[in-house]
């Protein structure tokens, strides 16, 4: 038997998987501080959490403050990411393709 999921926030968890899935719009991230604030949101990230790419970066590694195993995070209309600071852009998806932990994924749509 499928399951059928309603958002109430940007994320949810997948039983099936043990998967914590967000679901993040692009279009609403158009600055650093923005983004920040979005994923933040999103991932429920602890408040130590710094806003700038190091701490960011820790805690992608290391994602033991959420009640899943895995973590999926969905990036719609990722085209329009940060399109008000393009120069952080690759940066970003540099620093979330290089997350060395198997247990974190990111798909861009």
């Amino acid at each position: 038997m499928s399951k059928i999921y309603q958002l109430q926030h940007q994320g949810f968890i997948s039983e099936a998987s043990d998967t914590y899935v967000a679901i993040l719009d692009g279009r609403k991230m158009k600055t650093m501080a923005e983004f920040y604030a979005v994923l933040s949101e999103a991932l429920q990230f602890p408040d130590y959490f710094g806003a700038n790419l190091d701490a960011l970066d820790e805690l992608l590694f290391e994602i033991d403050w959420l009640p899943s195993q895995f973590v999926l995070l969905i990036i719609h209309h990722h085209q329009n990411l940060l399109e008000n600071e393009v120069a952080m852009k690759d940066e970003i998806w540099q620093l979330l393709n290089d997350i060395d932990n198997p247990y974190f994924e990111v798909c861009r749509c």
